[in-house]
């Protein structure tokens, strides 16, 4: 798996797979963690958030949706870490 961002507890990672999950963010933090993914250049609702599990992960599918919260979650971690 190739780290995309590490920040704040949390590590979003490409799996190197085209089927099943292409990519993962993982928790490591002892609650659950919220990311936001809304931002006016993508189509999800205001107010949306990912939550992902204390200690837990959750994959990003190969598919429209998958690859399209991916970029809201990566934009996120990107702006919170300041790259």
């Amino acid at each position: 798996m190739k780290t995309i961002i590490e920040h704040d507890g949390l590590t979003l990672k490409l799996t190197g797979n085209e089927y099943d999950f292409f990519a993962i963010l993982e928790n490591n933090n002892d609650g659950a963690y919220f990311v936001d993914v809304d931002f006016d250049d993508n189509d999800f609702e205001p107010g949306s958030m990912v939550e992902v599990p204390e200690h837990d992960w959750i994959g990003f599918t190969c598919d429209d949706e998958g690859r399209a919260l991916f970029e809201a979650v990566e934009q996120s971690l990107a702006i919170a870490a300041g790259l």
